[in-house]
């Protein structure tokens, strides 16, 4: 194996076993989408001024709330008090376009600036006009709304728009986000990512969906619709995805009756809202599963354990909000095969957090996708609820490769064999158990934080929106799942690095459906469990997302989306 690619699946295979933490919120990415403009995108910012200190920066973010800097945007703190503004003179709204108001430069003779749409400059006092930012260029985008001038240095422009706040130290030549550190998240609701896994956001403002790579950042999709919800969230509805007649409904208003249960498709209704906090219930969502219900809004974050499948009394809420920032909380999604919960803000971003109605519930998960997809001999499987310190697979020993006081990951014996394995737990509540459908071959792609493991085989690089494959490249998937390997190879040993056993089973990829040439197949040197597979992609390649998946012996892995140029 390549050296760059040791080092680096050491880092990312790492960072798949290390199990979430259950008592915390974790915020996912920065306060901005990278959407292709000069800097992250951020919610709208509907004014800018100096103050007349002249050295604090004052925003008008789409909460409205006013937020200053006095270190040229680099950190941001409310508004405490009065804070009188620098105002500009205005010299017209129709001078250059409809609908854009021009602005003289105090500190610049003859050079005015016009807003709408675009953003325009003259240098000769308005007879010529030059188009700095607009639709049709992908620096700031469009719709400007606001600008200001610094008073210690007259070539540094800030400009406030649809989306968000941008710097120039060259008057407007080149520019720099500042959303990545302001506040001031755009609008999002949550949508089933890829396969029903990790959410995606669809945001109105970016026109779009945004994807998060890995947990620096969200980045838009080359998009305009995205994949359709998978049932288990909507802003204030739920509607069971096993059961079409069930639904939880918030009915609107800050008190009283507020949450309602129906199990017959809506002719009859229950009274879910007990104790629930006054505030209005901006997100419902629910899991099938266990009965959990979740809601959150002005009161933060609350569930409790409702009967999904039977009229039953209304249960006590538990708030869950926790350390989540004080902001509104917009929207709610639940993965249910991993338990995690997410929270969309208003302003502060989206954070993730292990659903309380599973983290004491026993249940094994295939470790690649934290699916209920069969394992199968030498797979991994992560198992939740218990702190395991040893496992049993029938009589043969089952390797616990990494264990906290909330989750195991442990790898099934090559000799298993038969359609599910038993798994006996010795934990720190005693012995028990836990099943799992077993399959000679499961194939599964993993993914950490919605980012399918799949590297470049020339550099060891992951891919992602920044860094996607090109035509003729080859890639290493991380995959597991491919069933017993030859030579024979035993259980919890990492795979050598020279000449690593390859999979018994045949292994086969399709990008969009259409066949990839696999260059190899075997276990990944110097790893547990895991299998690289190194595919070639064709020379000639549309631009944008694409789906590739594998499949042993005729079974399919889960398909993941990747990015792809020409």
């Amino acid at each position: 194996m390549r050296p760059t690619i040791a080092i680096w699946m050491l880092a990312i295979f790492a960072g798949t076993l290390a199990p979430a933490r259950a008592e915390q919120w974790s915020r996912l990415g920065s306060y901005g989408i990278q959407a292709g403009l000069a800097g992250a995108a951020g919610g709208e910012a509907a004014d800018v001024a100096f103050a007349t200190d002249g050295r604090t920066i004052v925003v008008r973010v789409s909460s409205g709330e006013l937020l200053t800097s006095t270190d040229g945007g680099e950190t941001w703190s409310p508004s405490t008090g009065y804070i009188q503004l620098i105002n500009l003179a205005r010299e017209g709204e129709t001078s250059v376009g409809p609908n854009e108001t021009v602005y003289r430069h105090p500190y610049r003779a003859g050079v005015l600036y016009a807003l709408g749409r675009e953003l325009k400059v003259s240098f000769d006092d308005g007879s010529n006009w030059v188009v700095l930012a607009g639709d049709g260029q992908s620096m700031i985008g469009s719709e400007q709304d606001s600008i200001a001038f610094d008073p210690l240095n007259p070539d540094r422009v800030y400009v406030a728009n649809r989306f968000g706040l941008w710097r120039s130290s060259d008057g407007g030549l080149t520019w720099y986000g500042l959303n990545d550190r302001l506040p001031n998240f755009p609008e999002v609701r949550f949508e089933a990512g890829p396969r029903g896994g990790a959410p995606a956001l669809r945001s109105d403002a970016l026109g779009g969906l945004a994807y998060s790579v890995g947990l620096g950042a969200w980045r838009r999709a080359p998009l305009e619709t995205g994949p359709a919800s998978n049932g288990e969230r909507s802003p204030a509805i739920w509607q069971s995805p096993t059961n079409p007649g069930v639904f939880v409904v918030a009915a609107g208003g800050t008190s009283g009756s507020r949450l309602f249960r129906s199990l017959d498709a809506g002719a009859t209704w229950d009274d879910l809202t007990a104790d629930l906090p006054d505030g209005e219930v901006r997100a419902v969502t629910a899991s099938s599963e266990t009965g959990a219900v979740y809601v959150a809004g002005q009161m933060g974050v609350f569930y409790a354990p409702a009967d999904l499948e039977r009229p039953a009394p209304a249960t006590p809420w538990t708030e869950v909000t926790g350390d989540l920032p004080s902001s509104e909380i917009r929207d709610l999604y639940l993965e249910t095969a991993s338990g995690r919960l997410y929270a969309a803000t208003s302003g502060e971003g989206v954070f993730r957090r292990r659903a309380p109605d599973v983290a004491g519930r026993l249940r094994a998960l295939n470790a690649a996708d934290l699916s209920s997809r069969p394992t199968a001999p030498g797979g991994l499987v992560t198992v939740q609820g218990a702190a395991v310190e040893s496992a049993l697979v029938g009589r043969d020993a089952a390797p616990v490769l990494a264990a906290t006081a909330t989750e195991a990951q442990i790898q099934i014996p090559f000799e298993s064999n038969g359609d599910s394995v038993s798994m006996a737990l010795t934990t720190d509540a005693g012995l028990q158990s836990v099943r799992m459908p077993l399959q000679a071959v499961s194939p599964a792609i993993f993914i950490d934080d919605g980012l399918p493991l799949v590297l470049s085989a020339g550099t060891g690089r992951l891919l992602d929106l920044s860094r996607p494959a090109r035509g003729g490249d080859r890639l290493l998937v991380l995959a597991s799942g491919l069933g017993r390997v030859e030579p024979a190879w035993p259980t919890g040993t990492p795979a050598p690095l020279e000449d690593p056993p390859r999979p018994v089973a045949a292994v086969s990829a399709t990008l969009n459906g259409k066949p990839l040439r696999v260059v190899s197949a075997s276990l990944a040197g110097g790893y547990v469990g895991a299998y690289f597979v190194e595919v070639e992609l064709p020379t000639e390649l549309n631009a944008g997302p694409a789906e590739l998946q594998i499949t042993a012996a005729g079974a399919a892995s889960n398909a993941v989306r990747i990015f792809v140029q020409p």
